[in-house]
């Protein structure tokens, strides 16, 4: 059965009144993003301006042409406005209201100045193609690297939606003799197959929303997971992290056969630092041997701040001998980089300890007891210095 125009233009009007409906329930119990408010709103404009226009010659002509057609360009530049608050961006568009403007006085110069149906369908689907087009380029520059693909893949419906409309206009545009509202085969088929488009985006908004909720929670993971292995003060792994990954070398070591040492680094007297210029300065000399004992390693070793005033290194595929080279060259480091903060000076210096994974070591936290033994020693024997445990 052929549907009327009438039926149509109904039908058209009750589909995205029910997607708005359903998105407004969807605001209300979920978390949205910015664009979520606009895209509501642009369904219920569509909803309402298809109802004024299926109610052709029962309603006044400025309500069933003007305003419907009104309200259904309105939406367009409402879904524009939502895309772009949902990229982060100003949603507000000089062009985007200059179009309407001038779309406004022309479909007024063609309802009742110079009554011509269709240039007014011509105007009004020229001007739907150039919103919804604009629309598809805001999605196909995402701005959230994370979504892009999401969000291209809408911007793609977007510009092959926009095809439709420029059809449309060119048809009315060049039709030999006057549109018929009731007798028009172009708009009995435009009409469903723009109301198709229509829920299509509302499943792209659902899905982008969704999309953006679950990078939201995945990024708060990440952070969890980072501040959960990392020290607060220096960004250096804990010694939680530190012990999960140091077993997981250790046992590879053990069973590829290569060697491992540890450094624990202490600094000297920091208790007088704390006591005598205060904490913010001690904070500061954390931080200074922190990207000193960076600095003087590897990317693929492992640094972690251990205790109060202590770091551990992991020195993968090191014997003893490079070991305590590597100890050498940190401790002279910091002991020629003072700290300079609040007016103070501070010459610092570390007591030094090294092991390495022996045959017949089976237990890493026997290792590492071997290690904190040696900055005792080094303390004991002067300080500010290197000593193999």
């Amino acid at each position: 059965m052929i549907l009327d125009i009438r039926t149509v233009g109904i039908f058209s009007a009750i589909t995205p009144l029910i997607l708005g409906c359903i998105m407004l329930v969807y605001l209300r119990e979920r978390k949205v993003y910015g664009g979520f408010g606009r895209w509501i709103l642009a369904n219920f404009s569509l909803a309402f301006g298809y109802a004024f226009i299926s109610l052709r010659d029962l309603i006044p002509d400025f309500l069933s042409i003007v305003l419907g057609n009104l309200l259904i360009v309105y939406s367009a530049i409402l879904i524009y406005e939502g895309i772009e608050l949902f990229n982060d961006r100003p949603p507000f568009s000089r062009l985007n209201y200059l179009v309407l403007g001038i779309y406004i006085v022309l479909q007024l110069t063609f309802t009742y100045a110079v009554p011509d149906i269709n240039l007014r369908v011509a105007v009004s689907s020229l001007v739907l193609f150039m919103l919804i087009l604009r629309s598809g380029q805001s999605l196909l520059l995402p701005s959230i690297p994370e979504l892009q693909w999401t969000l291209r893949s809408a911007g793609y419906v977007f510009v092959i939606t926009a095809l439709f409309p420029l059809v449309r206009g060119t048809t009315a545009l060049f039709q030999s003799g006057p549109i018929t509202f009731f007798m028009d085969d172009v708009n009995a088929w435009f009409s469903p197959v723009f109301i198709v488009a229509i829920v299509a985006w509302t499943f792209f908004f659902f899905f982008l929303n969704s999309a953006r909720i679950e990078l939201e929670l995945e990024t708060a993971r990440i952070e969890l997971d980072k501040i959960a292995r990392t020290d607060p003060l220096t960004s250096l792994y804990n010694r939680r992290h530190f012990d999960e990954h140091a077993e997981r070398e250790f046992q590879r070591a053990r069973r590829y056969g290569y060697s491992i040492s540890f450094l624990i680094l202490d600094v000297d007297n920091f208790k007088l630092v704390n006591d005598g210029k205060g904490h913010g300065v001690g904070d500061e000399v954390l931080l200074s041997l922190a990207e000193t004992i960076s600095s003087q390693i590897r990317p693929f070793d492992l640094i972690a701040r251990f205790g109060r005033d202590e770091f551990i290194v992991m020195l993968l595929d090191t014997n003893e001998e490079q070991a305590y080279s590597i100890g050498e060259r940190i401790r002279r480091s910091v002991a020629h980089t003072p700290v300079v903060c609040e007016a103070h000076t501070v010459n610092i210096s570390l007591s030094v300890g090294i092991t390495t994974v022996r045959t017949g070591d089976l237990d890493l936290k026997q290792i590492l007891r071997r290690t904190d033994g040696a900055p005792y020693r080094a303390k004991q024997e002067g300080r500010n210095c290197v000593r193999v445990a």
